[in-house]
């Protein structure tokens, strides 16, 4: 249909006008090219697996005491995917909020995908009141973090992890924190039903043990994990095998 009104046209005119044509489909062109320049630059990856690794996923799970009285919301949404020097990182951006909604903390983390095995820190798993004194200070996370295989499957014995947090205040060290998780034992497969949703679940149950400078303590985990989606509920019983608080996924999207 543009054509023949070209052609009709002549002189300067007919000059400008092919000019700017030219210049459009040349603006066309170089935006196409740097779209497919973009999409390359997108890490490609066949991280797939019971932790959360796609792009654009968000969701929310809410603390619970022994009672059922909520003790806080974490929420996550994740900001891209990274190629590593052995794999690749999904970058996570979380914000803590208290029971009333108020704001307690913010910040972000990883979880890193090298030969199809996931990896996070122990820290991501635990209930945040176990770490709500030290909200306000400065927290430096280190160690081997915590593995997932790709594929689960009931009586899989799972890698042992261990996570040491280094609290400071303006320089000055307060104290350090480490989490060792051992005895980890794919249960059983079961289906859970949270206000997220319906899921087909592996449960893993866990040794955990938490230690400072002061104390020892020991922690009994179970977990039920879902594929792509991570960690949709969890319970964490004291030493004496007492309910000490649950979790469960409140909310799920991408």
């Amino acid at each position: 249909m543009d054509l023949p009104v070209i052609l009709s046209i002549t002189g300067k005119s007919s000059l400008i006008l092919l000019k700017s044509s030219y210049a459009m489909m040349k603006t066309i062109f170089t935006g196409f090219l740097l779209l497919l320049f973009f999409s390359g630059m997108t890490a490609q990856h066949n991280c797939e697996g019971y932790l959360p690794f796609e792009e654009g996923v968000s969701f929310e799970q809410t603390y619970y005491d022994a009672r059922g009285n909520v003790t806080s919301v974490s929420i996550s949404s994740m900001n891209g995917i990274e190629s590593t020097a052995g794999g690749y990182k999904a970058i996570f951006q979380h914000k803590l909020v208290d029971e009333k909604g108020k704001e307690v903390s913010t910040g972000n983390y990883e979880i890193t995908c090298r030969d199809v095995v996931f990896e996070m820190n122990v820290n991501n798993l635990l209930n945040p009141s176990m770490l709500e004194a030290y909200q306000s200070m400065e927290l430096t996370v280190s160690g081997d973090g915590i593995q997932f295989p790709a594929n689960l499957s009931v009586g899989q014995q799972l890698a042992e992890g261990n996570t040491v947090v280094d609290v400071t205040s303006d320089g000055l060290a307060i104290v350090k924190l480490t989490f060792a998780v051992k005895d980890r034992k794919v249960e059983a497969k079961e289906t859970i039903t949270t206000p997220a949703g319906t899921f087909e679940c592996y449960k893993i149950r866990s040794t955990i043990n938490y230690q400072t400078m002061f104390l020892t303590r020991t922690y009994t985990t179970v977990g039920w994990y879902a594929r792509k989606v991570g960690l949709v509920k969890q319970e964490t019983y004291d030493g004496k095998g007492g309910l000490n608080s649950w979790m469960e996924m409140t909310k799920w999207g991408r």
